[in-house]
């Protein structure tokens, strides 16, 4: 089965997951995450469910030593798991989601909420290829990546286009789904 995949990349409360859930479920896209597996373990350890800990990941944790949630996630990717397994590591998990969990994939249309990293969608545009994969960076006033550790990334090859979150929502998920349906992803 042909997948389209549309990574969305853009800095911390740029409105990535939030537009990948308004605008997934218009256009039937399913949504996922390569930080899942990051998050999952962190609201583990911390003991809160994964909408808790969306709320508070940029909040200082007793348990991290006054550190964020957020702090927390960057430190175990970037100086364990991936020193250990690879740039790439996240990519081949979510790679392995896709092609192991058809039934749970409900179009052909999936949306990364949370490309930062060229190593992650190496892996994923390999396996499906350039034609099917795009990326839509977001750019929002006053959100920058001077926190995180991600950034806007290249890739030669890959369609790109620049989306502006700065006025009303729905205007920013209808330029979302325009471009989209203008290179016949939807």
């Amino acid at each position: 089965m042909t997948r389209s995949i549309v990574f969305f990349n853009g800095p911390p409360r740029s409105g990535k997951d939030t537009a990948c859930k308004i605008a997934g479920v218009r256009t039937h896209a399913t949504v996922l995450s390569f930080a899942l597996p990051l998050k999952l373990q962190t609201a583990a350890l911390l003991g809160v469910s994964l909408l808790e800990l969306e709320a508070m990941k940029d909040s200082p944790h007793p348990a991290l030593k006054g550190g964020t949630p957020r702090q927390y996630m960057i430190n175990l990717s970037e100086k364990m798991i991936k020193p250990c397994y690879g740039d790439d590591f996240f990519g081949h998990v979510a790679v392995n989601k896709i092609d192991q969990s058809p039934r749970n994939l409900f179009t052909n249309l999936v949306f990364f909420s949370d490309s930062g990293f060229r190593s992650e969608a190496e892996p994923v545009v390999s396996r499906f290829g350039l034609d099917n994969c795009v990326k839509i960076e977001i750019e929002r006033d006053g959100c920058d990546f001077s926190k995180d550790s991600r950034s806007y990334w290249f890739m030669p090859g890959l369609r790109t286009v620049r989306l502006a979150n700065n006025g009303a929502f729905d205007d920013f998920r209808k330029a979302i789904q325009d471009y989209l349906y203008k290179i016949g992803f939807i």
